[in-house]
């Protein structure tokens, strides 16, 4: 079975001298340590499988019958190629492959066809840690889980008979794995051919509670009423086979749970494929969500950054205009400079006119003309170094005009266009939603229906076990009577009212068509009898004969009811 320990088992036994396969499936999040298992034949069994219209994780009954003769000779021989291929000569070797408890007979035939011996070890998990793992890793109801190792684990045990075989638990081979493989070297009457100190080391490195996720205690199925009856007699024979030795008086019970289970399998599998389809689309819904909030998010940023970029062109914007502001004084002081130049040089024009004025003012005036003439000169440079800067300024105020706004443009299209696919999954989902609902609705009134009609069915199961036992008692009455003398029993015999029991025989078999029948109102017994002379001349249950040839035969079961009606 899936998710019960086979891929630690299979390393153990590798590690003791058993060969792998030479193409072993990968390791994966959900099997840190490795499967070790082939997968050409991994594929193979899937193919078998499809080919039968089944799959792994369907929990109904699968028998040789579904493959004709030439597909079973066909997928054979490609079995025997397979196995000659991934272990060539090996004497000794290991294949897991959980999909075998489905396929064992056909395994064991190809194993004995090509000469091989085989052994089986098969490791017992508690059901509810079964169910927990394939939750997690294929998102199945517990409910599902439990059902699929219910058929996985009987199947498994009915077509292994007779072949040598050992039972073990997965808590066993972690805890005491020595243990483990003596007693099943015991059993299976074999000698592993590494078992050293340097295995025992190795195995010990290997298994780890680390990689076990889900634990559960064997009481929290054997003492827990809410689950089913089925689940947990299997599990407790199982767990005393794992705990001690098989027991063959535990195949009777064993063979009617499984019994009851496939004869209780047409009744719940439409309702069980319903019940997944409908998990299947709540988390394709949820996904559909989840995809939704995320490009809401992703919408939210690029709103976000928009307004960000839009906050920077204003601060740009600010910046110039006190750039401009600046600029404007410079210019204003550069021209009250120029204006006090052009006086300075007038008067000293007219001081040179004057030639009486003396040297000495004369170089006085020229030294202050230098000094307003360096302070004109620096007060260009510093004109020229504003005019630059705002020059600079502008270039980059353009620039970022130019950017800003091919990211509005970008912006715009990438938001109309998310605001498009926005609406266009939010109408999807809403179409979906409303079909999901729709769908949820009717399953909900088909499941009401199904809960109803098992009601009727356990009702009816009920009527019947109460009649046979009836008939077991009037059946050990026959039985007395056989002890009579001869002449005594054709008496009774003659007394017998044969007709009675043959009655009472088809009753208990229509027990379920009678009820509804008479629930549904529609069938009339006294007017039937005087429409149908024949049938009240042959002294027959009209209820009955409506049920069993009446309606074929397109008699009214009243005056009103249409012909051949039933419930």
């Amino acid at each position: 079975m899936h998710r019960s320990g086979t891929s630690a088992l299979t390393r153990v036994l590798n590690l003791v001298g058993c060969d792998l396969p030479k193409t072993v499936m990968p390791a994966h999040p959900t099997n840190e340590t490795g499967h070790w298992e082939p997968t050409p034949i991994a594929q193979l069994n899937d193919r078998i499988l499809t080919s039968a219209g089944t799959k792994w994780d369907d929990w109904l009954e699968f028998t040789s019958h579904q493959l004709n003769s030439s597909q079973i000779d066909r997928f054979r021989e490609e079995a025997i190629a397979t196995l000659e291929q991934e272990f060539g000569d090996s004497r000794l070797f290991v294949l897991k492959e959980p999909r075998i408890c489905r396929l064992a007979p056909f395994w064991i035939e190809t194993l004995q066809h090509a000469g091989i011996r085989p052994l089986v070890i098969t490791p017992v998990r508690n059901p509810l840690e079964v169910a927990a793992s394939l939750q997690k890793r294929n998102g199945f109801d517990p409910s599902y889980g439990h059902l699929l190792w219910l058929r996985h684990m009987l199947d498994a045990e009915f077509t292994s008979r007779g072949v040598s075989r050992y039972f073990t638990s997965y808590d066993r081979l972690l805890t005491v794995w020595s243990a483990v493989l003596k007693d099943a070297e015991s059993t299976l009457e074999i000698s592993w051919p590494r078992m050293s100190g340097e295995a025992s080391m190795e195995i010990d490195a290997f298994l780890s509670e680390r990689y076990r996720h889900h634990k559960e205690t064997p009481e929290r199925v054997l003492e827990n009423p809410a689950l089913s009856t089925w689940l947990r007699e299997t599990f407790t024979i199982f767990d005393r086979w794992a705990r001690s030795r098989e027991q063959p008086e535990d195949f009777a019970a064993l063979d009617q749970l499984r019994g009851e289970l496939n004869a209780a399998a047409p009744a719940f599998a439409d309702l069980i494929a319903r019940g997944r389809e409908a998990d299947l689309k709540t988390r394709k819904l949820a996904e559909a969500n989840a995809q939704l909030s995320q490009m809401e998010n992703s919408l939210e940023q690029h709103r976000y950054e928009t307004k960000r970029a839009t906050a920077e062109l204003t601060s740009a914007r600010e910046e110039l205009n006190r750039i401009t502001v600046h600029r404007g004084e410079m210019e204003k002081l550069a021209e009250g400079f120029k204006e006090h130049t052009e006086l300075l040089l007038a008067d000293l024009r007219e001081r040179r006119k004057l030639e009486n004025a003396s040297h000495l003012q004369l170089k006085d005036r020229e030294e202050a003309l230098l000094i307003v003439q360096k302070q004109m000169a620096e007060a260009t440079e510093a004109l020229v170094l504003t005019r630059t800067q705002a020059t600079e300024a502008q270039s980059s105020v353009d620039a970022l005009r130019k950017d800003l706004a091919a990211q509005r443009q970008s912006h715009a299209q990438e938001i109309e266009r998310m605001t498009r696919e926005t609406a266009k999954i939010r109408n999807e989902n809403d179409n979906e939603i409303r079909k999901l609902k729709a769908e949820i609705e009717r399953a909900k009134a088909e499941r009401d229906k199904l809960q109803t009609r098992l009601k009727e069915r356990f009702e009816e199961i009920t009527t019947l076990t109460r009649l046979l036992q009836q008939h077991e008692q009037r059946t050990n009455r026959f039985s007395q009577i056989r002890q009579l003398p001869g002449t005594t029993r054709r008496i009774v015999r003659a007394a017998g009212k044969r007709r009675h029991w043959a009655n009472l025989w088809h009753r208990i078999r229509y027990a379920g068509a009678l009820g509804r029948l008479e629930r549904s109102g529609i069938f009339d017994e006294n007017w039937y009898l005087s429409e149908n002379p024949d049938v009240s001349a042959r002294g027959v249950d009209p209820a009955l004969h409506y049920i069993r040839f009446g309606a074929a035969e397109g008699r009214q079961p009243s005056a009103t009811a249409a012909p051949g009606q039933l419930a």
